[in-house]
């Protein structure tokens, strides 16, 4: 969670990235995804911790959104709290590439 002056930025951690990049502090690392009514839960307490102090706040889902079980329905959760569209939307490539719902992902983005 980032706060500065005038909001705050949070990003959640609601998949488990499949690759194996170095670089990256869960080097592919599987954990479980979080359930959409968790990361629901998140969003409104994020909300009404901000609204209740007058802050604006952004948040995204991270690591990996595109290969959460359920991401379209992830990606459509978050759209309202962005503060922006998803552009670009994170991704190694790899988790999109590998599904079968990979344009129902995309055009859940958009």
């Amino acid at each position: 969670m980032i706060i500065g002056p005038v909001g705050v930025h949070v990003m959640v951690e609601v998949s488990g990235c499949p690759t194996t990049c170095m670089h990256c502090w869960a080097l592919g690392r599987g954990y479980r995804p979080m359930p959409i009514e968790d990361a629901a839960f998140v969003l409104d307490e994020l909300a009404s911790f901000c609204g209740e102090r007058g802050l604006d706040y952004t948040t995204y889902p991270m690591h990996e959104v595109t290969a959460h079980p359920a991401a379209p329905d992830m990606i459509r959760l978050f759209a309202p709290h962005l503060g922006q569209a998803y552009d670009p939307i994170l991704t190694p490539g790899t988790p999109l590439a590998s599904r079968q719902d990979w344009a129902e992902i995309v055009a859940a983005a958009k």
